[in-house]
């Protein structure tokens, strides 16, 4: 005997998933100071957490992630990367990475990389032709002229405050 056939049932479901992705972008900072000028950029200020401009260390962790260049210096805690007023000019960097905080999985981090440019020294140095470029102590050189000019006009005396005598206007009206 042949048994009946059992009736087929299909099944089918729809499964949605949603999940926040953290926006996360660190963005590249440049600052110029003028020689002998101290100088501090906040890499934080213009990066993004979670779609917001202006990370902190409360919404970001901040790692280093190539050493600052000799003569600046970098703080993960704050984000402030710096350069003395001692540094010689030239242009020092830092490349930092910044993520999420709290951390997700999977990790959102971003890197960038910070310049500072300090300018070039004002050119002090005096040119004087006509003298050698050295000279020892006490050694005497000859060949320099100097010139000067005098006013044409001199200025007017001022009035005495109290009353000259005359004997003495006397002599000064003849002179």
């Amino acid at each position: 005997m042949q048994r009946p056939a059992r009736p087929t049932t299909t099944l089918r479901a729809t499964n949605t998933t949603s999940a926040t992705v953290a926006l996360i972008d660190a963005v590249t900072d440049s600052l110029t100071t003028p020689f002998a000028t101290a100088a501090t950029l906040n890499v934080l200020t213009n990066d993004q957490a979670t779609g917001i401009t202006g990370a902190t260390p409360a919404n970001v962790t901040v790692t280093q992630t190539v050493a600052p260049t000799a003569g600046s210096t970098f703080n993960p805690a704050t984000g402030d990367f710096s350069v003395p007023n001692t540094a010689p000019p030239g242009v020092y960097t830092v490349s930092y990475q910044i993520c999420t905080n709290p951390a997700v999985i999977p990790a959102a981090c971003d890197t960038a990389t910070a310049t500072i440019t300090v300018g070039a020294a004002a050119d002090m140095s005096v040119a004087i032709n006509g003298l050698p470029a050295t000279a020892a102590p006490g050694a005497v050189l000859s060949g320099l002229v100097l010139t000067w000019s005098v006013p044409t006009s001199r200025p007017r005396p001022q009035r005495p405050t109290q009353p000259v005598p005359q004997r003495l206007v006397h002599q000064l009206v003849r002179q």
